[in-house]
C-alpha cells in the first residue's frame, strides 16, 4: 500500500494535511493540558474558603459547646456563636462546591478540547484520505487486469467531476458507451487523474502499443 499520490502536485498537497492535521492534534492535546491548568488554577481560592471556613466552624461550634456549659446564661452566651459557626459551615460548603465546580469544568474543557479538534481531523483528514487509499489501491489493483482500462473508465462515469469527463470531448461517454478503444482510454486516463496516479502502460487502441503515462 502506498500512502501518497504519483503526482507531484497532489502528493505534496497530501503531506500538508498531514503535517498540519498531525500538528492540530498535538496542538489539541497541548491546549487541552494548559486549559485543564488554568481552569483548575480557579479551585484553589475556593479551597482556601472551604478550608477557612471549616476552620471557623470548628472553633465556633467548640466555643459555643463549652459556653453552653456555663450555668443559668450557657444558652443565651452559646447563641450567637452557634449562628456563627452555621454561617461558617454555610461559607465552607460554598467553598467546596465552587471548587468542585471549577474541577468538573477543567476535566471537561481539558477533555473536549482535544476531542473536538479529534472529530474535526476525523471528519475533514482521516476519512477523505482512508477513502482515496482505498480507491487508489482498487486502481492501482484494477490496473493488472487486463481489462483494467476498461473498468477505470467505468467508474470514471460515476466518479470524475462533469467538467474534467467534458475536456475529454463533448462525446466521450456516447462513443465509451458504444465501445470506442479512445474513449475508454481517455475515461481511463481522467479517473486516475482524479486519483493523483501515474498511467500504467495502457494498450493503444489501433494497435496495442504503449499509449504513454502522463507527466509527474
Amino acid at each position: 500500500m502506498r500512502f501518497y499520490a504519483d503526482h507531484p502536485d497532489r502528493r505534496a498537497g497530501q503531506i500538508i494535511a498531514d503535517v498540519l492535521s498531525l500538528a492540530a492534534i498535538v496542538g489539541s492535546v497541548v491546549a487541552g493540558v494548559v486549559v485543564h491548568r488554568d481552569i483548575g488554577a480557579l479551585a484553589e481560592p475556593a479551597l482556601e474558603v472551604e478550608q477557612t471556613g471549616a476552620s471557623f466552624e470548628e472553633s465556633l461550634s467548640n466555643a459555643a459547646d463549652i459556653l453552653t456549659e456555663v450555668p443559668l446564661i450557657g444558652e443565651d452566651i452559646a447563641g450567637p456563636f452557634t449562628r456563627m459557626a452555621e454561617a461558617a459551615g454555610q461559607m465552607r460548603e460554598s467553598g467546596a462546591g465552587s471548587a468542585a465546580f471549577a474541577q468538573r469544568l477543567a476535566v471537561l474543557v481539558g477533555v473536549l478540547t482535544p476531542v473536538v479538534v479529534l472529530a474535526t481531523v476525523v471528519s475533514l483528514w482521516i476519512r477523505p484520505r482512508l477513502l482515496w487509499l482505498r480507491e487508489a489501491d482498487d486502481a492501482r489493483a484494477v490496473l493488472a487486469r487486463p481489462d483494467g482500462h476498461e473498468l477505470l473508465a467505468g467508474r470514471a462515469v460515476a466518479r470524475v467531476r462533469l467538467p474534467r469527463l467534458a475536456a475529454q470531448g463533448d462525446d466521450v461517454i456516447q462513443r465509451w458507451r458504444a465501445g470506442d478503444e479512445s474513449a475508454v482510454l481517455a475515461l481511463a486516463r481522467a479517473e486516475l487523474d482524479r486519483l493523483g496516479l501515474d498511467y500504467r502502460v495502457l494498450p493503444d487502441p489501433a494497435h496495442g502499443a504503449s499509449a504513454g503515462r502522463n507527466e509527474s
